[in-house]
């Protein structure tokens, strides 16, 4: 290759799309893995909440609860999820 060559290449705005494409990648890979500690039932809401795109007032009528407990479950495990996925970020940058 020579030095000539590199002019043809567009720095601007491949590397951006593909950086971005990895670091989205990455970042659902870890947030795949957060899921991925949560209980069978926290991952079962997850999936009715952010997949199925439901209702709390859906989900609670479905699990029986009500309303506020859908509310404060969801609540709780986004919390959850956020402790994980700060702990991973924290590894990885002491890694």
């Amino acid at each position: 290759m020579y030095v000539e060559d590199v002019d043809y290449f567009d720095h601007s705005e491949a590397d951006y799309n593909i950086e971005e494409e990895y670091l989205e990648t990455v970042n659902k890979e870890q947030l795949l893995s957060c899921i991925n500690k949560l209980s069978d039932d926290e991952k079962y809401f997850v999936h009715l909440r952010f997949v199925n795109e439901m209702s709390l007032k859906d989900i609670s009528e479905l699990l029986g609860i009500t309303e506020e407990a859908a509310k404060k479950r969801g609540q709780r495990i986004l919390k959850k999820l956020r402790s994980y996925y700060e702990e991973g970020d924290r590894s990885a940058q002491n890694g």
